[in-house]
């Protein structure tokens, strides 16, 4: 089948037309950015029920942060919307209509979406998004070892790579490495260094209980992993022989954390503490301490 000009024309400009002020729909906004166009027909101590546009069942929902009669309050404004195959689009918004959809101004042009490839709409918000995609993350800690007078305070660097799960702002996962150059209290001949790879998963408190990141000061985490992790072992004592050696080991790690400092809308500063046992064959080595964390979105 081909398509005449004339043809193709006709579609284009009913994909990308503009409607002008279809319908007057009113506007509730969640506490977790997520916005719903439709009637209000009734309200609570932060809830409502809604029956959106484009659809004849009504909806629950809890954590409403406002109600705005009509449009005009976002009307301009960058939103996100997540379609039904999990694509992702952002625009800001023109208009809506109960028939045609949502139209959203995408910088090459406005575009209609209808309600049915919809699956959630969000206010933007570039330290949100960033929170939600690939970061990078380097810290830096002091750390001592637990139950042993043998080592003293040591400061480790942290290089990691994270990112959140599809369809979660709670749940992500990542990858870090980091070093711990140990301090033997009991001869300055001799040098340890632990060497960590950790696989881990992020749960982050605020979106799991249905708040917004974007509107608190501080957004706490907590970190669960385990990996390997390389003990070396520099021996320079004269009855030693100048021995070098090092053990492969299971390595487990608990931390707590909260992200807090905005420094621009990709790069936050945050705090953490960690718990390390490293399993050597006697017994494990706990380790202990806290530290900084810089994290930049990707």
């Amino acid at each position: 089948m081909q398509f005449r000009p004339a043809c193709v024309l006709i579609l284009l400009f009913l994909a990308f037309a503009v409607p002008q002020r279809l319908v007057a729909a009113d506007t509730v906004v969640l506490s977790d950015g997520e916005v719903l166009f439709g009637s209000v027909e009734r309200t609570g101590p932060g809830e409502a029920v809604v029956r959106p546009l484009g659809g004849d069942e009504t909806r629950l929902v809890h954590g409403v942060a406002k109600i705005d009669a009509g449009l005009d309050p976002l009307l301009g404004n960058a939103l996100e919307f997540t379609l039904k195959d999990d694509s992702v689009l952002r625009g800001k918004l023109v208009d809506v209509d109960e028939e045609l959809g949502v139209f959203a101004d995408i910088s090459f042009g406005v575009l209609r979406l209808p309600f049915g490839a919809i699956k959630r709409t969000l206010i933007y918000d570039d330290f949100r998004a960033s929170e939600r995609g690939v970061s990078a993350t380097l810290g830096l800690s002091a750390l001592g070892a637990i139950g042993s007078d043998s080592f003293g305070l040591s400061f480790a660097p942290r290089l990691g790579l994270e990112s959140s799960l599809p369809g979660s702002d709670a749940l992500g996962v990542g990858e870090a490495i980091d070093y711990f150059a140990m301090s033997y209290r009991l001869s300055d001949e001799v040098n340890y260094g632990i060497a960590n790879l950790t696989a881990y998963l992020r749960v982050k408190l605020l979106p799991l209980f249905g708040r917004s990141e974007s509107k608190s000061i501080f957004s706490p985490y907590v970190e669960l992993g385990g990996g390997l992790g390389f003990i070396a072992v520099a021996d320079y004592r004269a009855d030693a022989q100048n021995e070098n050696y090092g053990t492969i080991n299971a390595q487990a790690r608990a931390a707590i954390g909260i992200r807090g400092v905005r420094l621009s809308p990709r790069l936050s500063l945050g705090a953490r503490c960690d718990l390390c046992a490293v399993f050597q064959r006697s017994r494990p080595f706990w380790l202990l301490g806290g530290g900084l964390a810089l994290r930049y979105g990707l």
